[in-house]
């Protein structure tokens, strides 16, 4: 009796402050509570350095680069920015820049506003789906306080992410009131044009709009007017398309289909949903990195279980849609929202935490489904079960938010999550290092290269440790080593390029640098080290082709400058000379 006196008392003061008018507000203080920690002064190595801190386009802060942002389609200008057309997230860091300057903590409020006003539109829409407040602010505020978004609020670099929430959220919800409305319409297309220049993996919007057309509102696909509503949003999809793979194509950001073939990546996929609904059950051990599993064939028992879970959800969404279309719209918001990430287009990621961002509000609408028609004593049970959640998710949140505060414990939770990753490991070592911590970074280094010798990350991040402590002899050999085993670890070639150069052995340098770009011909710093190599030997003409080449693929690389800036006043061209200086001294005096 006590405990369901209890209970009971838990669910009334949650009908106190979920309602209509005060429902909004505590949600908006519950998530402010639990995501205060990712508001902080620094931020990680990962990806954030060349992205956001010191990308030459964004960090300027400068207005008149607005128009590149949004209209250059150049290789060399879509490659410093990301290799993507993102111009609503471009410019929303540029913003930062204009604003804050470097002032981080100002940047990292920028993307937990994004991600809050998206949680309030989730909020609005469980409320548009439900006719059960308690039970929709309790969906909201699990999708609110859940930890598994920390990787898309709390790191720079994902500013993408929230804003594509926010926006796909938007549109939603503009769709939803439209029905007729000519301005509603065209306010959703334009929210769905805004999340998609954010993210391109909000390009599923239509295909989602048409899920809640069907299993929600439960319109027929039988009338011309059901069939016209999609077109305008079929433009902005054909649009997006076809920009993302122009520029696929132009700057290589496609990987190699995993097993072989896309039946095989996809096989491999249902395994990977199994470890997304782990994340989402049980986030107590979020990483930056997972253990990649390997491809295995379909008669496999693990292969055979994934694959039979996912299908036989699959099958549940239509047997579903009559008696409960909450769940069944759930289901398959799931899976209609990871397609852009399930490897039907080959992505660098297998999994990533990020990737949860809009499916997880699909796992809430199964949640509350099962919640809304309960009565009695089992509301209560579920009602309190939602409120403990909530408490769990919030004070995990808070707990794992610290680990984005330094490149350090960030790739130190990695590590535990996934002992033998050398990204990780390599990562972690730089992070060292920059911290000026060398010889821990060292030993890090030598410790992971015992557990996995001639492994080409670890050799290749080992070699640069040596070269910059001096030892030309072990750097030459450790990188050497990383270019024969892995001939992706472009760096490790450059670097290796540099060292004989400064050994004088030109001869050796050039033939190394020609692999190099012949196998990485979208590498700024290996056409510069090519370029470099060659005025050793006075192939002064061969030279300026490589550097130039360097600068069409990274405008704003100022080391290449500097050596045709050398050429130039060589061959007695000053007045050229002076031109490429300027732009060598560009990044600042010392160059």
């Amino acid at each position: 009796m006590f405990q369901q006196a209890r209970l009971s008392s838990v669910a009334a003061a949650l009908l106190a402050f979920t309602g209509p008018r005060l429902g909004w507000l505590s949600l908006l203080l519950l998530a402010l509570a639990a995501w205060a920690r990712t508001v902080h002064g620094g931020w990680v190595n990962v990806d954030t350095p060349w992205l956001v801190v010191d990308n030459p386009i964004l960090s300027s802060g400068d207005p008149h680069w607005i128009a590149a942002i949004l209209g250059d389609m150049s290789q060399g200008t879509r490659l410093v920015l990301g290799a993507e057309y993102l111009p609503v997230r471009d410019l929303s860091v540029l913003l930062d820049f204009a604003l804050f300057g470097p002032r981080w903590a100002w940047h990292h409020l920028h993307s937990l506003a994004w991600y809050l006003g998206a949680c309030l539109l989730f909020l609005r829409l469980c409320r548009r789906l439900l006719d059960d407040a308690t039970v929709a602010w309790l969906a909201a505020a699990i999708f609110a306080l859940h930890p598994v978004h920390l990787e898309s609020v709390a790191w720079l670099a994902s500013r993408k992410d929230v804003l594509a929430l926010f926006f796909f959220l938007l549109a939603v919800l503009l769709w939803l009131q439209a029905r007729g409305r000519a301005w509603a319409t065209g306010a959703a297309v334009l929210a769905y044009a805004l999340a998609v220049w954010s993210k391109n993996t909000a390009i599923v919007l239509p295909l989602v709009l048409v899920l809640i057309s069907l299993l929600h509102l439960r319109e027929r696909a039988s009338s011309p007017r059901w069939w016209l509503q999609w077109l305008p949003f079929g433009a902005v999809t054909l649009m997006a398309l076809g920009v993302s793979l122009a520029l696929g194509q132009q700057v290589s950001m496609y990987a190699e289909v995993r097993g072989g073939s896309t039946a095989a990546a996809l096989l491999l996929e249902t395994r990977v949903v199994l470890r997304y609904l782990g994340l989402v059950a049980w986030p107590a051990q979020l990483s930056l990195v997972y253990p990649e599993p390997v491809p295995l064939p379909w008669t496999h028992p693990a292969s055979l279980v994934a694959a039979g879970l996912v299908l036989a959800s699959l099958v549940a969404v239509p047997l579903l849609a009559r008696r409960r279309p909450l769940a069944a719209l759930g289901i398959a918001w799931f899976y209609a929202t990871l397609l852009p990430v399930s490897q039907l287009v080959p992505i660098q990621n297998l999994m990533a935490d990020r990737y949860l961002l809009l499916p997880l509000a699909g796992c809430c609408m199964v949640a509350a489904d099962l919640a809304k028609g309960s009565r009695g004593r089992l509301r209560q049970l579920l009602v309190g079960a939602g409120a403990l959640a909530c408490l769990l998710l919030g004070a995990s949140t808070v707990r794992q938010a610290a680990t984005w505060h330094s490149s350090v414990a960030l790739w130190s939770r990695a590590l535990e999550r996934a002992p033998d990753d050398s990204a990780a490991l390599r990562n972690l070592a730089g992070a060292l290092d920059e911290a000026g911590e060398r010889e821990r970074a060292v030993a890090t280094l030598e410790r992971g290269l015992r557990r996995l010798p001639g492994d080409a990350d670890l050799l290749a991040g080992l070699g640069l440790l040596r070269l910059k402590q001096g030892q030309a002899e072990r750097a030459e050999e450790l990188l050497g080593a990383a270019w024969q085993a892995d001939s992706s670890q472009r760096k490790a070639a450059s670097n290796l390029v540099t060292l004989l150069l400064e050994q004088e052995r030109s001869a050796e340098a050039i033939q190394l640098a020609e692999a190099l770009v012949a196998t990485h011909p979208l590498y700024a710093t290996g056409w510069n080290t090519y370029g470099a190599a060659l005025m050793g030997t006075a192939q002064l003409d061969a030279a300026t082709q490589a550097l130039e080449r360097a600068l069409s693929l990274d405008p704003f690389y100022a080391t290449p400058a500097c050596n045709l800036a050398l050429i130039t006043r060589g061959r007695g061209q000053h007045e050229t000379a002076a031109g490429w200086r300027q732009r060598c001294e560009a990044p600042g005096p010392e160059h």
